[in-house]
C-alpha cells in the first residue's frame, strides 16, 4: 500500500493541487506504458499512465483510486505528460489528470482511465474428452476439458512424443492451438490430428497474461485404419471330424475377433470371439456334430478404435 503512493502515485511536487478552472482543454489520450488503452489488465507490478500535452499548460495535478477505494491527490507533478510507478496491490486502479495553467488555474479532470494488476494465475483446467487412453477412428472431434474460473483464453499443444520439458510441457514436435492453430478461448478445440498416437493438454490464461500449469499430458490414439482379417485355415473344400479354423489379424491396435459358421439357410451353427487382442484365432469345430452340408464361414475382426 504504502509502496504504491510512493512509486504509482510519486511525490514531485508537493504543492496543493489549484481548485481554480480555467479555459485549458481537458487532457486527453490517456493510456497506460505507452500504448494500451484504458481499461486493459496486467501481471507486471509496474505501470507508466501517459497523456498528451495540453497547449498552455504548465504543470498537471494528478490523482489516483487505488483497489481498496481510496483515493490519493490531487498532487502536481510539474510539467511532465507521464508519470511511472508501482501497484499498492491486485486489483483495480484509475487515474486522471487535469492541466494547470502558468496563473494556477485548472481544466476540467480528465476521465479516469482504469488498469487492473492481476499477479495470481487460474487454476489449470481438467482435461475431459477424449478420455485419456482413448483409441478413435476419426479426426474430426473436439477436445474438451474443465472451465478455469478467471481465465480469458486457453493455450492447447499437442505432440505426438509424450517427452516434456521441466515445466510439465510437451517439447517435441509440439503443434500449438487447434486445427487452424488459433488458441482457442473457449474451454474446446477443434482437431484434425493424422493417424496414430497423441498426446494433449492444456493451460489457462488470464486477461492480464498470467498462466496456469500445464495439464498432465492425456494419451490419444487415432486410428483410421480398418483391420484386416484373414481365414488361413481351411481355404475351401470338403472337411470332416475335428476342423482346426484358423484367422489372423493384422492392426496396430487389435481388439475382437469372432468366427461364425452359418448352414445353407442362414442359421448360425457355432461360433468364436476373443476379446484378448490376439492377432492369430484358432477354433475347432467338430463337424461331426452337425449334418452334411454346405457351410459358410466368417471371420470378422475390430479393433480399439472401433474399425472393422
Amino acid at each position: 500500500f504504502s509502496l504504491f503512493v510512493q512509486l504509482f502515485y510519486p511525490i514531485i511536487n508537493t504543492k496543493a493541487a489549484h481548485a481554480l478552472t480555467s479555459d485549458l482543454a481537458t487532457p486527453t489520450n490517456l493510456r497506460l506504458n505507452g500504448d494500451k488503452a484504458c481499461g486493459f489488465a496486467t501481471n507486471v507490478n509496474y505501470i507508466t499512465p501517459t497523456w498528451d500535452a495540453v497547449s498552455g499548460a504548465t504543470s498537471y495535478n494528478y490523482r489516483v483510486t487505488v483497489p481498496s477505494g481510496a483515493t490519493y491527490g490531487p498532487v502536481n507533478l510539474g510539467n511532465v505528460t507521464s508519470v511511472s510507478g508501482a501497484f499498492g496491490g491486485e486489483g483495480l486502479s484509475t487515474f486522471s489528470v487535469q492541466a494547470v495553467d502558468a496563473a494556477g488555474l485548472t481544466s476540467d479532470w480528465a476521465p479516469a482511465c482504469a488498469v487492473t494488476y492481476d499477479a495470481t494465475a487460474p487454476a489449470s483446467p481438467t482435461l475431459q474428452l477424449p478420455a485419456n487412453n482413448a483409441y478413435l477412428n476419426n479426426n474430426n472431434f473436439w477436445f474438451d476439458w474443465s472451465d478455469s474460473t478467471g481465465a480469458s483464453g486457453y493455450e492447447f499443444q499437442a505432440s505426438q512424443s509424450s517427452a516434456t520439458d521441466g515445466s510439465g510441457s510437451l517439447s517435441s514436435g509440439v503443434w500449438h492451438g487447434d486445427a487452424s492453430g488459433t488458441e482457442p478461448t473457449e474451454s474446446r478445440a477443434w482437431s484434425s490430428g493424422a493417424n496414430g498416437v497423441w498426446y494433449w493438454q492444456v493451460r489457462a490464461v488470464d486477461m492480464a497474461g498470467n498462466k496456469s500449469a500445464w495439464t498432465p499430458a492425456a494419451k490419444l490414439t487415432i486410428d483410421l485404419t480398418a483391420p484386416v482379417a484373414t481365414i488361413t485355415n481351411p481355404t475351401g473344400g470338403s472337411v470332416r471330424g475335428l476342423v482346426n479354423l484358423t484367422g489372423t489379424v493384422s492392426d496396430d491396435n487389435p481388439m475382437n475377433s469372432y468366427f461364425s459358421i452359418y448352414n445353407a439357410s442362414g442359421t448360425l451353427v457355432s461360433s468364436s470371439l476373443y476379446t484378448d487382442g490376439r492377432t492369430t484365432h484358432d477354433f475347432s469345430w467338430n463337424t461331426d456334430a452337425v449334418p452334411e452340408g454346405e457351410y459358410t464361414i466368417y471371420f470378422e475382426t475390430r479393433d480399439k478404435a472401433g474399425n472393422k
